[in-house]
């Protein structure tokens, strides 16, 4: 049911390390990422026609993607807290500092695969550069 989720390797609690609870989640979010990069290809195919606003139009998938699953994620975790009687509605801030760093280590991370791939993009359709 976890793994279903998004929660692999077990539990897991704001008490855990933010690293090994960031590695978990980024289990989960990968493929998401691989399927937003094959939704990015198609879109970039087109690129001749919508070249204006070509990163736009290739990022917004991704975003939405990311957004939705880690969202998904707190909130599952949330929710078992809540039902276990770990956390109450109480704890609102305390939610919120938890999961503040988490959200960071996935923007950093995603950020920076992010701009590999559009790098390695613009180059195999012989852009020498990207503004992104």
């Amino acid at each position: 049911m976890l793994e279903q989720s998004g929660v692999f390797g077990g539990d897991e609690s704001r008490t855990m390390l933010v690293l090994k609870r960031n590695l978990r989640r980024l289990t989960f979010l990968m493929p998401s990422v691989a399927l937003s990069y094959a939704a990015i290809s198609i879109i970039a195919m087109y690129e001749p026609i919508i070249e204006q606003i070509a990163v736009l139009a290739a990022v917004l998938p991704l975003v939405a993607n990311l957004s939705g699953a880690a969202g998904n994620q707190s909130v599952t975790v949330s929710i078992r807290e809540l039902s276990l009687g770990q956390i109450s509605t109480k704890d609102l801030l305390y939610v919120v500092a938890k999961e503040i760093p988490i959200g960071a280590l996935v923007l950093l991370d995603h950020s920076f695969t992010i701009r590999a791939r559009f790098d390695s993009g613009y180059h195999q359709f012989g852009r020498s550069n990207c503004n992104v």
